[in-house]
């Protein structure tokens, strides 16, 4: 696809599913940032290894509180959303800061979610 037309898309506020031709996963989404909570995940972001490349990416803290909104909205936390959650969750749990954890938390309207994630 032409640069012209993604960058087209982008500023009508699409979002852009990107994979290798002819697969589906490994893939990524990317979108143009249309929110306070979303420039905050640019401005915050951290770098993860993948390979022999480095990556940013949104918090951890904001990543556990976006699955947990995800979960939210498909009404389940039996789902993979919510798995995701916890296992970021348990997989951090002694790096990432539980204020800020929080705060995402109320701003996403998940506490109910958290506090589940909190209990196993």
């Amino acid at each position: 696809m032409p640069l012209d037309d993604l960058t087209e898309m982008l500023s009508g506020g699409d979002r852009l599913r990107v994979a290798e031709d002819g697969e589906m996963h490994p893939n990524f989404e990317i979108w143009l940032s249309s929110n306070n909570l979303e420039r905050e995940a640019l401005s915050t972001a951290i770098t993860a290894e993948v390979g022999e490349h480095d990556i940013a990416i949104s918090s951890i803290e904001l990543q556990i509180a976006y699955k947990l909104r995800l979960a939210k909205g498909v009404e389940t936390m039996e789902g993979k959303d919510f798995e995701d959650a916890l296992h970021l969750y348990l997989t951090f749990e002694e790096q990432f800061k539980v204020e800020r954890l929080e705060s995402y938390v109320e701003q996403l309207g998940v506490e109910d979610y958290y506090a589940e994630l909190r209990r196993i």
